[in-house]
């Protein structure tokens, strides 16, 4: 089998064989894996036009292939593959290769700007290493196109798989300004809190005007004493309770108008019932489930907020309301179960 896939690719055949041979690996899986995508496949690169369900299916006598291909430059494989595949072996293996050098230049630059060890080892995988396969360029050649590509590529798997892929946003924010150090023309990236900023009435939509501007008042002065994280958590929290009130009470225009009953106490009946949308059960990691209820924590957690939204709320439009028309005390609902000890740390006592 070796003796016949030599002869009909020489030249690539030869140099896996030589790569394999220099790191101590390879047997006849490898050799047979290497074949068979040659025989397929003549031109490496014409693997890269498949469909992303065929080049993910490569079995693991093969990949190690595909990564010699890509790391001495045979084969771009196309970002939406390099996204789904972890390649852990890839900066073992690159450290032979023509991108060795430019790895390493990155971790070295990496280190002078204090990154610690595992996270400069970590961005070098999961972003350099993959922009240098994609383009074909030095490190210092990177320009803002690649780096363009490459948040493409990210934006096109997250509506693929439904979920966010914070790490991979992180890591090329930073490697960008790594990369920008050792001479690229992309300079770095502004921060993303910068871009793209929401404002509070963009938080608040499908809030009755008159209610959004009073909240849109609250959440103003609230940006005073407190982070903009903070603000804008607490913009979620009263956007949801807005857009009930439209709902429920079209008519109502005023926070005077509120009713403990009708408007309060039913919104937490229906926050108490919601269901994550996206997980179909529990949404906060810091508060976990309940032992013996399927309650979502989530839904616990708004419990607790949200009933002193709407009190501060006017209590900071106190004139909009009657005196003693809404109590100061918050509601606290009692749930007939107990949680887990972890839970008092993140939860505070019940």
């Amino acid at each position: 089998m070796l003796a016949q896939a030599a002869a009909a690719f020489p030249d690539l055949f030869a140099d896996y064989a030589a790569v394999l041979a220099g790191r101590g690996g390879g047997n006849r899986s490898y050799f047979g894996g290497a074949r068979a995508f040659l025989v397929r496949w003549p031109y490496p690169q014409d693997w890269a036009l498949e469909p992303l369900e065929v080049r993910l299916a490569a079995g693991s006598q093969t990949r190690p292939f595909i990564n010699f291909l890509m790391l001495y430059g045979h084969l771009r494989p196309g970002y939406d593959y390099l996204l789904e595949r972890k390649l852990s072996s890839i900066l073992r293996e690159a450290s032979a290769s023509p991108l060795g050098r430019d790895i390493d230049r990155f971790r070295e630059a990496a280190a002078e700007l204090g990154y610690s060890p595992r996270a400069r080892t970590g961005m070098a995988s999961q972003i350099p290493a993959r922009l240098l396969i994609q383009s074909g360029k030095s490190l210092t050649d990177l320009d803002s196109e690649d780096f363009a590509a490459f948040e493409a590529a990210i934006s096109e798997r997250e509506r693929r798989c439904g979920q966010e892929l914070k790490h991979y946003r992180s890591a090329l924010y930073a490697s960008r300004a790594v990369i920008y150090h050792l001479g690229s023309p992309a300079e770095p990236a502004p921060k993303r809190s910068t871009l793209g900023r929401w404002s509070w009435e963009r938080h608040l939509e499908g809030v009755n005007p008159q209610i959004r501007r009073s909240m849109v008042s609250y959440l103003e002065t609230c940006h005073a004493t407190r982070s903009r994280t903070t603000v804008s958590s607490m913009g979620s929290e009263l956007a949801h309770f807005g857009r009930f009130l439209a709902e429920v009470d079209p008519g109502l225009d005023s926070l005077a108008g509120l009713e403990r009953q009708r408007h309060i106490e039913a919104y937490l009946g229906v926050v108490a019932r919601a269901v994550n949308h996206r997980t179909g059960g529990g949404g906060r990691p810091r508060c976990p489930a309940p032992v013996e209820s399927g309650l979502p924590p989530a839904s616990r957690t708004r419990n607790l907020c949200c009933p002193s939204c709407p009190e501060l709320l006017l209590e900071l439009h106190r004139g909009q309301v009657p005196q003693g028309a809404v109590k100061t005390k918050p509601i606290i609902p009692v749930y007939p179960f107990k949680y887990k000890d972890s839970c008092l740390g993140n939860c505070g006592e019940m």
